[in-house]
Order: C-alpha cells, then sequence, then structure tokens
C-alpha cells in the first residue's frame, strides 16, 4: 500500500484552471501507483464535476483544493470563498435525460462514497471521500 499522500493546489475560479486539476491529478496518481483504475475514474470524476461547479457558479476569486491519500480511503478537500449554496448537495438528482446541464453535482454523489458540504468561517467546504477496496455506497 502507499504512503500517505497530499497534493494542494490554489487555482483561480474559471473553467480554464481544469486543465490544471487534472494536471494535480497526474502528481497524485504517480505518489499513490496502488490506487486501482475503477477507482480513480470514480474519485477523479467527482473531483472535477466538484471544480468545474465550482468555477462556474461560485462568485468567488479562487479556490483550493487538496487531494489526500489516507490509506484505506481518498479524499478531495475544497475550499472557497463564495456565498453559501442555497440547497443541499446531497439532494442532487439526474435531471431528465434531454437536459443540458444539471448532471454534474448528481454525477460526483454517484461516484464516490462520501460527499459533504458545510459553510463555515466564510468558507464553502466540500469533503469528497472514496473508500478503497469496498463495495460502493453512497453514504452522503
Amino acid at each position: 500500500m502507499s504512503t500517505p499522500a497530499d497534493v494542494r493546489l490554489t487555482l483561480p475560479a474559471a473553467p480554464e484552471s481544469l486543465e490544471q486539476v487534472y494536471g494535480m491529478f497526474e502528481t497524485f496518481w504517480v505518489q499513490c501507483p496502488d490506487i486501482e483504475l475503477h477507482e480513480r475514474i470514480r474519485f477523479e470524476t467527482a473531483t472535477v464535476e466538484i471544480a468545474n461547479n465550482i468555477s462556474k457558479y461560485v462568485a468567488t476569486d479562487d479556490f483550493s483544493i487538496t487531494l489526500a491519500d489516507r490509506g484505506g480511503e481518498i479524499e478531495a478537500l475544497f475550499e472557497d470563498s463564495g456565498p453559501p449554496l442555497r440547497f443541499d448537495p446531497r439532494s442532487a438528482t439526474m435531471p431528465d435525460e434531454l437536459a443540458e446541464s444539471g448532471r454534474g453535482l448528481a454525477l460526483a454523489c454517484a461516484a464516490v462514497d462520501e460527499v459533504h458540504y458545510h459553510h463555515e468561517n466564510h468558507q464553502n467546504i466540500w469533503r469528497l471521500v472514496l473508500r478503497r477496496g469496498a463495495e460502493h455506497t453512497r453514504a452522503r
């Protein structure tokens, strides 16, 4: 098993920042070579969806992401100084199949085992958790 690893990045809240998020994952996966491909895909999908939503919809200048390997689980922690959300992100569902948007949050919730959100000290804080080697359960 790999040793615990953390990778942290602060980015402008702009769609162009997603390329840097993908680059962040390249660094993270090198540090965590024993994470299974299916776990990588699920975790990266969820993380990129949340980063995309922050970049597009949150009124903030920048945001930070920390990716962490905790041995039995991998975690993404997001922080931004935007206003608090006005809905419960855990209630996200897939929109109608003809909808042109609205899948990102529901997809993120479906991809990982835990999605947590709270607003504290003028910060939006998101925490995504994928338990490694465990049967996929969606505890939000």
